[in-house]
């Protein structure tokens, strides 16, 4: 179920904290994925050692209480 705010935001349930640029790239990922018939595990397996290839700083780090 989608509702909409009175900004006419859209909100689902588990909506994600991504930024959209980020949701709509990885929608994109997901149609070219699905369309070559590539699955689920061979995205993530590619994703993560892309990540990983970043090094430390692609990984944030949880904030410290204070």
């Amino acid at each position: 179920m989608i509702t909409r705010t009175a900004a006419g935001t859209r909100v689902a349930p588990g909506a994600s904290r991504a930024p959209q640029a980020v949701v709509e790239r990885i929608r994109d990922l997901v149609e070219v994925s699905a369309d070559s018939d590539v699955s689920l595990e061979d995205v993530l397996a590619v994703l993560r050692t892309l990540w990983t290839e970043r090094g430390p700083a692609a990984t944030p780090q949880p904030e410290k209480p204070t």
